[in-house]
């Protein structure tokens, strides 16, 4: 755990607000970039400061965002009693279109981050839209999915492992 970070809570073992279930995919994710990218933690802006303007003038709240050097993540945070619906995923996918026309540089990539699973149709929107969809319920679960994506390999460490090991 990144230092002064709050213990990581488990969404599915206590009842949260949406606000609350953002911060959580903000440490989880937090914790990823910091191991992959070595960027610190706290360089993930999350709920309503994080704000991209797309190519239209408007300004975008988006629930999770971190840019790198050449990506931009954008995670839409469904904290919902009931599965993501078509409609939920075709209003991210226009934010997703309009930050991207603003960044023709950079890889902008968006993931839809639920509790829940998603409704019929919503995969093949997310395909066509270029949207990951993702289930995290707990921190474990969530560990289990990206242990593979974080670097074992010292010649592929990140500049994090780096300062860690020397």
């Amino acid at each position: 755990m990144a230092r002064g970070s709050a213990p990581i809570v488990e969404a599915d073992s206590i009842e949260m607000k949406s606000d609350e279930y953002e911060n959580l995919v903000k440490q989880l994710f937090g914790s990823l970039v910091e191991a992959v990218e070595g960027l610190p933690a706290d360089s993930i802006q999350c709920g309503r400061p994080s704000r991209e303007t797309g190519a239209s003038g408007y300004r975008h709240q988006i629930d999770v965002s971190v840019r790198t050097a050449t990506e931009l993540h954008l995670i839409e945070c469904k904290y919902w009693k009931r599965r993501v619906t078509p409609e939920a995923l075709l209003s991210f996918a226009a934010r997703l279109h309009d930050i991207r026309e603003a960044n023709p540089g950079c890889a902008v990539k968006g993931a839809v981050a639920t509790t829940k699973s998603h409704s019929e149709g919503v995969g093949m929107l997310a395909q066509y839209f270029d949207v990951t969809l993702q289930r995290i319920a707990s921190a474990h679960e969530f560990a289990f999915i990206y242990k593979s994506k974080i670097p074992s390999d010292p010649g592929r460490a990140s500049e994090a492992d780096r300062r860690r090991q020397g």
